[in-house]
């Protein structure tokens, strides 16, 4: 896919950047010129994220990030500033899917409650509070949250993760209402059907699979074709695409929204 965005100067911040759809924004991000710090708990994996960036002409650097850390979360930001005397740009990716489905909802204990929250939600609350001030006293950046449609559907099978998606569209509605005086948007992302490896590490999708003498990748390219309009999945392409274009100065006038790259899905819920 070839679409091209600007951010000459522009440093960003990307969180869970260390493999999917992280690197891939933080890849795409770097591509278009801008200054990309890459954070994430996957210290080598997030080093050679930074290296790939660097051997294809771009620039980045790696901070050490636990999300579920006030102090990490103000660390990688004042680090980035110490280093590229700024910051304009921060994209929350980092995320758990939870233990995966269960069929039983009481199954579910309170340490996977905590974790999906301290993880989903809170994660993106220290980011966003780390960048809070100086966004206000430049007034400008643009934050983006990246959700899923989790969020939206209420999925009956991982209601810890759908609760914590939904938890993360509140917030950036309101910060976004928070910070709107002040020339800052605060923008969600809400993924539908990317395909990753968890689907090949899910009890859920093994069981079925293995009941219906398919693959894990069969399942979900069955899936694909019932639940989604478009009738075809999403890529981690699609999603760091759309992260940038909100952005860009071509979304200058587009805050609070959460916004579904799902081939339709939710309408059909």
């Amino acid at each position: 896919m070839d679409i091209k965005f600007d951010f000459t100067d522009k440093v960003a911040i990307i969180t869970g950047a260390s493999g999917g759809l992280g690197k891939e924004t933080a890849v795409q991000f770097a591509k278009a010129g801008a200054k990309v710090v890459i954070g994430d708990v996957k210290v080598d994996m997030g080093k050679q994220t930074v290296e790939e960036i660097k051997a294809a002409g771009g620039e980045a650097i790696f901070v050490e990030l636990d999300v579920t850390s006030k102090e990490s979360a103000e660390n990688i930001v004042k680090t980035t500033v110490d280093t590229y005397g700024g910051v304009d740009i921060l994209v929350n990716v980092a995320g758990v899917p939870g233990s995966g489905p269960s069929s039983v909802f009481t199954d579910l204990t309170t340490e996977q409650w905590d974790l999906t929250y301290q993880v989903n939600l809170r994660g993106q609350v220290y980011c966003c509070q780390a960048v809070y001030d100086i966004f206000k006293e430049q007034k400008n950046g643009k934050i983006v949250n990246v959700s899923s449609i989790a969020g939206k559907m209420a999925p009956a099978l991982v209601p810890h993760y759908g609760a914590s998606k939904a938890a993360s569209i509140s917030l950036t509605r309101s910060l976004a209402y928070d910070l709107a005086p002040f020339n800052i948007n605060v923008n969600g992302v809400c993924p539908g059907w990317i395909w990753t490896p968890i689907y090949n590490q899910n009890p859920y999708f093994d069981a079925r699979a293995a009941k219906m003498n398919l693959s894990a990748r069969q399942i979900f390219d069955a899936m694909i074709q019932k639940l989604v309009p478009l009738k075809r999945e999403q890529t981690e392409e699609d999603i760091a695409f759309t992260i940038m274009f909100l952005c860009s100065e071509g979304a200058k006038n587009i805050t609070a929204q959460n916004i579904n790259v799902d081939g339709g899905a939710v309408f059909l819920s």
